[in-house]
Formats: structure tokens, C-alpha cells, sequence
């Protein structure tokens, strides 16, 4: 009787764990090392019949995959410089301040303080009244004293006989006469009367050193020897020097760069402190715009015909006294604004004639 062979049932499969190859009949197997195969035969068909799942016991599943577990690994990012995180916040600082010094040099053009001075000036000595020149001459003494002498020679007798009808002397001489024909002392009465004026008007101010003319591009610093200056470097451009005819209130301070040019086409300047504390009063401004407003036209021929006169009124704060009346080279400091002096001021010294740009706008 025949032994029947074993049936070999395929292992269990424990959860997650997949299929091993089967083993190998390859004779070159061997010789690599592999086990002995087994002389048993190999496994025999399954008996056909009911399966859980619809599926033949020997139909291996499909192998699950298996969860790989991944530690998560954290990105680590290069640490960033203080640049790197602010950059924002210095672009917007960098724009201010660029608009800043743009602004800055903007106000320098249209007038700010773009000036130092190395001094103030204080009121100098007022020149002496010029000395009036009078238009005659008295009679010289020795004309006279010839003219009586001869006079006398003339009248006397010849021989020495006095004229039968001379009366007789007083000092009981005969015919001597008592008064000869013309009188011996000169006139004293002087032959015409002066027509000179006995009291000049006085001229206002003192003078002041000469600092130069030259032009300079608008917007430089421009160094001073003394303020308020009354010559010097200037301004030559367009709304920068000469600038305009124009009453400047105490909110707006002009430098003097632009108005030296002013000064050079023969205008005068009244200047007057307007700092914090130092300003006119109401009473006072209202005082300096009628002398701004009412001072007569230059007399220089064909002075400026576009301006009812040249009068500028700016405020300086640079001055040793409240009010100051400058024209070129010239000046007169005041304590207190006197609106006589500055119209005699004006008077004097408006388009001197001494100087080369008299007369220009």
C-alpha cells in the first residue's frame, strides 16, 4: 500500500508581513550556498470549495502597505541681519530725510539765512554839516584908505591962500578948511548881502566800509564782515536778488543776498528786527508801511518807471539796534522808528549818484 504524500499548507501570514519567495530548484542555487531543497514534492492543489471571501486558499492577498513612519524635519532658515528684517522701516526713513534736505535746500534758495557775520555793526560817527560858502567879499581896507587920500590932496588951494569964501577955522587958523573933500575911513557896510543858506540840512547816517560787488550763484553761503551788511557778495538770479519791491512782514525773513543787489540799483532798506519777542508793534508796522507806501519817486532820471518809489522794508534780526536805514555803503541805526528821519534818509541817499547801477529796477 502506498504511503500518501503530505499535503504542506502554506504558512500563516502574521498582519503585515508579506510573502517570502519560494525556494529555488535552480542547481546553480546551490552552489551559492543556498539550503537543500527539500525532496518533498510540492504542494498539492487546493480542494476546490467554499472560501471565506469568495477567494482559493492558496491565493496569497495583496500585501498591505506598510505605514512608513517619517519624522518630520523642521526647515531651518538662515538667520537674517538687522538690514534684512528692517529694510522697511529704513526705506521709509531714508525717503523723509531725503525730502527733508530737499525741503531744506528749497527754503535755502527762496530766502532763508543762508549768511554769517563776523560782527555787528554799531552806529558810527555822523559826518560834520558841510560848511556854507559865502557869495561875497568886503571892500579891502586899502583900496579905501588910497581912494580918501587922493580925495583930500584935491580939495586943498594952491599957494596956500585959503578962497575968500571959506568960512574962517574953528581953530581960529585963517583959511585952513576944516573937512577935507572925501572921508579917509572905509566903509564899513559890506557892499552885498549873503544869499548862501546859514544852516545845511544835515546828512543822515554814517558810512560804512565797502564790501565788494561780486555776484555769487543763488543759494551760497555768503560770509559778512558786519550786519546789517550794506555792500558784498549778491545774489544774481531771478526772484533771488534783486528781489521784489515789497513790504516783508515779520513772518518772512529775507537774506541779505538778495537784497545788496537792491541796494547796488540804488534802493534803500528799512530792516528791523521780528524775532520771538523783538517785533514791531502793530502801531509801529503801520507806521513803516506808510513810509513804504507814500515816499516819493526817485528824482533819478529814468529810474525805474515800473516802481512807484524804491523803498524796501525786510526783516533782519542780525543788528545791534531795532530798526536800521541802509543804502549802499550807508547807513543809519535807529532805537526807535522815526518816520522824519527815514523819509530825510531816503531823500539823501535813494539812487546815488555814485554809484554804477544807479537807477535800475
Amino acid at each position: 500500500m502506498s504511503k500518501r504524500p503530505r499535503r504542506n499548507r502554506p504558512p500563516t501570514r502574521r498582519p503585515g508581513q508579506t510573502d517570502r519567495p519560494s525556494p529555488s530548484t535552480d542547481p546553480s542555487a546551490f552552489a551559492a550556498g543556498d539550503t537543500t531543497p527539500s525532496s518533498e514534492p510540492g504542494p498539492a492543489p487546493a480542494a476546490t470549495g467554499p472560501s471565506t471571501g469568495g477567494r482559493s486558499a492558496s491565493t496569497p492577498r495583496p500585501a498591505r502597505p506598510t505605514r512608513r513612519t517619517t519624522r518630520a524635519t523642521r526647515r531651518v532658515e538662515p538667520r537674517r541681519s538687522a538690514a534684512d528684517r528692517y529694510r522697511g522701516l529704513l526705506l521709509g526713513v531714508f525717503a523723509l530725510l531725503g525730502a527733508g534736505l530737499i525741503g531744506f535746500v528749497f527754503i535755502q534758495q527762496t530766502g532763508a539765512a543762508a549768511y554769517t557775520c563776523a560782527t555787528l555793526m554799531t552806529p558810527g560817527p555822523a559826518e560834520s554839516l558841510p560848511t556854507p560858502t559865502p557869495t561875497f567879499r568886503p571892500t579891502p581896507t586899502g583900496e579905501a584908505t588910497a581912494s580918501a587920500s587922493a580925495s583930500a590932496d584935491a580939495s586943498a588951494s594952491p599957494g596956500g591962500s585959503p578962497a575968500a569964501s571959506d568960512p574962517p577955522s574953528d581953530s581960529g587958523s585963517p583959511g585952513v578948511s576944516s573937512s577935507p573933500g572925501a572921508s579917509a575911513g572905509p566903509s564899513a557896510a559890506p557892499s552885498a548881502s549873503p544869499s548862501a543858506s546859514a544852516a545845511p540840512s544835515p546828512r543822515l547816517g554814517f558810512p560804512a566800509a565797502d564790501l565788494g560787488t561780486e555776484h555769487v550763484a543763488g543759494g551760497s553761503n555768503i560770509r559778512y564782515a558786519y550786519c546789517p551788511p550794506t555792500s558784498g557778495d549778491h545774489y544774481n538770479a531771478a526772484g533771488q536778488g534783486p528781489i521784489r519791491r515789497e513790504f516783508y512782514g515779520p513772518e518772512t525773513e529775507r537774506a541779505p543776498g538778495g537784497w545788496i543787489h537792491n541796494l547796488e540799483h540804488g534802493y534803500v532798506v528799512l530792516a528791523y528786527r521780528g524775532g520771538e519777542g523783538q517785533a514791531p508793534s502793530e502801531e509801529v508796522l503801520s507806521q513803516m508801511r506808510d513810509f513804504f507806501e507814500n515816499a516819493p519817486a526817485s528824482t533819478f532820471p529814468n529810474s525805474c518807471p515800473s516802481v512807484p518809489n524804491k523803498v524796501l522794508v525786510v526783516r533782519f534780526d542780525e543788528m545791534e539796534t531795532p530798526f536800521a536805514m541802509l543804502a549802499w555803503d550807508r547807513a543809519l541805526m535807529m532805537d526807535t522808528f522815526d518816520p522824519e528821519q527815514a523819509l530825510t534818509f531816503y531823500e539823501q541817499w535813494v539812487d546815488d549818484e555814485a554809484l554804477p547801477e544807479a537807477g535800475a529796477c
